[in-house]
């Protein structure tokens, strides 16, 4: 008797899915751009598309220094879909640190937001991992970028790559609480199995309504994007949290799931009269990072 071995399925793979049977439900919000699961599908195999335009083969792995974007989403899965590896880099540490994690993860490419590009360009002289990475820019006119939209517009929407369960999907770096911050390599199999376990538990479903809040660098923040992707739901990006627009943010796109660290749960608390928003479709949130004081648990 043989037994019937499922063939091993990938986040990058269900993105393609959603976007031929979910096609018109909207997978990306940021402000009042929208994206649907079909428009988000061809722009992520665009965003794959282009990181061979720029020399990169699968397995290299790609830094990521942006601020919170509709963009960044669409080229974090983009560099999933191509089968390389996205290391995003929390903004808000020092060039050296962010010199230090590009050499440690041997970035081949460099994608910066803004006032971020400044700051690489500033490390090429002292690092030369740093200055032999491809650089892209978004929303950055200075000379040596390419610029992010007229890069993404230039590939075709078509990719028909696939990643094996095996591969390399991406490097989070840890706070750096015992020494310097050490790179964490995950599969596209671990992630996978951490989707499918924390989707079970949070209650992730195909109509949820994800908040992404923190900065798309954090592993917190992924814990939202995977599940919402595992189950074809809709993901909320802020460009920065503030704690009323937060709110009112919850209630104008009926969110029922999010991910915070503390910190913003007690700010979250502090809005006045939170009671004339309806949060009726509020599910479940997940925090962490640091312990919960036991007075705003209770809150």
């Amino acid at each position: 008797m043989t037994w019937f071995q499922a063939p091993g399925v990938t986040l990058p793979h269900l993105v393609v899915l959603h976007g031929k049977w979910r096609g018109e439900r909207t997978a990306l919000v940021e402000g009042e751009r929208r994206l649907t699961w079909r428009q988000f599908e061809r722009e992520t195999a665009r965003a794959a598309n282009g990181l061979g335009v720029l020399g990169l083969r699968p397995g290299d792995r790609v830094a990521v220094l942006m601020d919170n974007s509709l963009e960044m989403v669409i080229l974090l899965f983009g560099i999933l879909r191509y089968g390389g590896v996205a290391v995003p880099l929390n903004v808000s540490i020092s060039n050296s640190s962010v010199a230090r994690m590009i050499e440690d993860a041997d970035a081949r490419a460099v994608f910066a937001s803004d006032r971020h590009c400044r700051r690489i360009d500033d490390l090429r002289p002292q690092s030369p991992i740093v200055a032999r990475a491809a650089r892209v820019a978004l929303n950055c006119t200075d000379a040596g970028w390419t610029h992010f939209d007229d890069w993404l517009g230039a590939q075709s929407p078509e990719w028909q790559g696939a990643v094996g369960p095996d591969q390399e999907c991406n490097i989070i770096y840890s706070s750096g609480t015992t020494g310097h911050p050490k790179g964490i390599v995950h599969t596209h199999a671990s992630r996978m199995h951490w989707a499918v376990d924390l989707a079970l538990t949070l209650r992730y479903r195909g109509d949820c309504v994800t908040l992404c809040s923190l900065g798309l660098f954090s592993n917190i923040t992924w814990v939202a994007m995977l599940c919402t992707v595992l189950v074809g739901g809709t993901m909320v990006v802020m460009k920065r949290f503030e704690p009323a627009a937060a709110i009112e943010l919850m209630a104008r796109e009926r969110i029922s799931h999010g991910t915070f660290v503390p910190v913003q749960l007690e700010r979250l608390l502090t809005v006045p009269d939170p009671e004339r928003h309806d949060l009726s479709s509020l599910d479940a949130f997940m925090c962490c990072g640091s312990p919960l004081a036991l007075d705003v648990k209770r809150d």
